[in-house]
């Protein structure tokens, strides 16, 4: 605590301090009167005797002249032993400078008010003391109280805001961690962020967050300073030796490394069970990190872990949509190749056969031939419903000429007419071709069948990474996909290569169908 320094006016008295200067001056003045001047004494006696506050008078030389029986009750010296030392020796070693600089006040003659230091008990404790001093002519009027309870009731809250404030800080910094995952931000971005937070809230200690892979190998995947133990970002390495990583590796739990150089806590980070990788905090101070520090990064290893969780079941669920869309368009596909390959041949074949039979038989037999022409009729009627059943199962014109013709293709079928707008680059993923086709395929048939549209827009094109598809007519609108299969399922399969489709369909003012599908598609 700062030394308080007060002057104090001629004739001016101030506290306990006061009251024995008026003492002495009374004694001093009634020196004439030999009754006077002993009750003066007594009084003095008295005060020094009955005070619980520590009375001292002091010489300049640094020992003690006089002190009260309080000195022995509150520090455990008596006041032999107190007048045969140095004051300073009493002083403890961490406030002595202090101490000297308001001796030196002293000694030039200005007094020193509530000036704090600690003096070292008989038992090796330690005592704050409040000190009151005035010189006078060569000597110190010292009047000190025990302020200890108070001193350790102030660092008790002192402490309890200290920890109140770390307690917010680590409280935000989880909520904004949160909010990156609510909003779907990457692992990666996460990591980076975790980093940052915990460098905030553990006092710039260095932060490092690591990646186990099932070989064995660890990898830093995010870091606040200079890479923690030396591993660059994105490097694998095996995790062996005595490193924290490799401890908190090998078990599975919290592990700590307190040396006389560096400090370092290691937290598991695990992710459905199994152990995905670690966060580890060093210090090079010679303090060990907190004790608690296990538990504050805990807190926000266990965010990371949802974050991570969360990312691994949509990529599986995204992947598994696509295989289940993939699996279908194999299935069609097959379907369509043995229809064309199996019965639509044999079909043919037998039509074939029947208009050589027809040509070759006898012109009287009228009847015969009329039944085998008819044959030959229903023969080809058959082989044409194959051929749209196989289109209607894999788009086949696609894959012979990719989207453009296809989509030319549906509108040429279409009942009612098509604007066709396309610009699209000659080679795009089969997935997203075929998603496109079935969009389209979709919108037309609606707007024909359910919509009574006059007609329709069509506009296609690719940006490079992606396939914009617009299909909009002039119907009755009021489209709602939780009726109907058709629109849901053409939107799960856009949304299974990460795509995205937007129906619009106000009543009375048509339909849209707006669908973004990456190039890129699984």
């Amino acid at each position: 605590m700062d030394i308080f320094r007060t002057r104090i006016a001629p004739g001016k008295t101030v506290g306990l301090l006061g009251r024995l200067t008026e003492l002495l001056r009374s004694t001093r003045d009634r020196k004439s009167s030999d009754h006077a001047s002993a009750g003066g004494v007594d009084d003095l006696e008295k005060f020094f005797d009955l005070s619980s506050d520590l009375l001292c008078i002091g010489g300049i030389d640094g020992f003690c002249k006089r002190v009260n029986p309080a000195f022995e009750k509150a520090l455990g010296y008596t006041s032999q032993e107190m007048l045969k030392r140095p004051f300073l020796d009493l002083v403890h070693p961490a406030d002595r400078a202090r101490t000297i600089e308001a001796l030196d006040d002293l000694a030039r003659g200005l007094p020193v008010a509530q000036f704090e230091s600690r003096l070292v008990c008989q038992d090796g404790s330690a005592r704050w003391i409040e000190w009151n001093t005035v010189p006078a002519r060569d000597s110190l009027y010292a009047a000190g109280r025990d302020v200890t309870e108070r001193r350790v009731a102030q660092q008790m809250i002192e402490a309890s805001h200290a920890e109140l404030r770390a307690l917010v800080e680590q409280q935000a910094a989880l909520r904004r961690v949160a909010t990156l995952i609510a909003h779907g931000t990457s692992p990666s971005d996460v990591c980076a962020s975790v980093a940052a937070e915990l460098t905030r809230i553990l006092g710039n200690r260095s932060t490092g967050l690591y990646y186990f892979s099932p070989d064995g190998m660890s990898m830093l995947v995010a870091s606040n300073t200079e890479p923690v133990g030396g591993s660059a970002h994105g490097a694998p390495h095996p995790v062996d030796g005595e490193s924290i990583a490799a401890r908190v590796f090998r078990s599975g739990h919290c592990a700590r490394i307190d040396s006389a150089q560096n400090s370092e806590v290691g937290v598991p980070i695990v992710v459905d069970g199994n152990l995905w990788g670690s966060a580890v905090v060093g210090s090079t101070s010679p303090d060990p990190l907190p004790p608690d520090t296990e538990a504050r990064v805990g807190d926000f290893t266990d965010l990371l872990a949802t974050a991570i969780a969360n990312a691994q079941a949509h990529t599986q669920l995204t992947a598994s949509r696509a295989r289940i869309v993939a699996a279908a368009d194999d299935a069609r596909h097959r379907l369509e190749r043995d229809l064309h390959d199996g019965a639509q041949q044999r079909l043919v074949s037998l039509g074939l056969a029947l208009r050589s039979a027809e040509a070759s038989a006898d012109t009287e037999p009228a009847a015969l031939k009329e039944q085998i022409s008819d044959i030959v009729a229903g023969l080809n009627d058959v082989s044409a419903d194959l051929r749209e059943i196989s289109r209607g199962i894999y788009p086949a014109i696609r894959s012979k000429g990719g989207l453009g013709p296809a989509l030319k293709a549906l509108a040429r079928r279409s009942a009612i007419p098509v604007d066709l707008d396309l610009h699209l680059d000659p080679r795009v993923p089969e997935s997203t071709e075929v998603a496109a086709y079935y969009v389209a395929a979709e919108a037309l048939t609606n707007a024909a069948k359910h919509a009574r549209a006059s007609g329709v827009h069509l506009q296609a094109r690719t940006t490079g990474t992606h396939l914009e598809l617009s299909v909009r007519d002039d119907g009755s609108g009021g489209a709602d996909p939780a009726k109907g299969s058709g629109l849901t399922g053409i939107r799960d399969r856009v949304e299974a290569l990460g795509g995205q489709l937007e129906i619009i369909s106000r009543a009375g003012s048509g339909t849209a169908l707006l669908a973004d599908i990456p190039m890129d598609a699984p």
